[in-house]
């Protein structure tokens, strides 16, 4: 009688292919899966510089459009009104905040410009 070594034998060798099998199967799944989560992060990726890129568009408009209002409040009023070139933190927070940017535009008001008691003269 011979004794095979067990990785010899038949059944254990039918037992090892199908283990193989079934990790090889594994295997491809999670690398399938992994391909499509990279492909998915690449597009993420993709998608957050394209709103980096939109960010600072916006940035630089707002800074235009704050160089515009200098300006022309310096012409209004004959330079009495000093406004900064850039804006400060403060300023900057509050045009992020919704709520805080109504109320910052809408209690903007000139020197020149007329009250509410003035208005209801009118």
């Amino acid at each position: 009688k011979s004794v095979l070594p067990g990785c010899l034998r038949p059944f254990r060798l039918r037992d090892g292919e199908a283990q193989t099998r079934r990790l090889w199967q594994e295997f491809r799944s999670v690398r399938r899966r992994l391909q499509m989560n990279l492909e998915e992060l690449q597009g993420l990726e993709t998608q957050i510089q394209l709103v980096r890129d939109r960010c600072g568009v916006v940035e630089a408009s707002v800074q235009w459009l704050w160089k515009q209002v200098k300006r022309h409040v310096d012409q209004a009023t004959d330079g009495k009104i000093k406004i900064p070139m850039q804006m400060s933190r403060e300023q900057k927070e509050t045009m992020k905040n919704p709520v805080l940017k109504r109320s910052a535009f809408s209690a903007l008001s000139l020197p020149n410009a007329l009250s509410d008691d003035e208005m209801s003269v009118v």
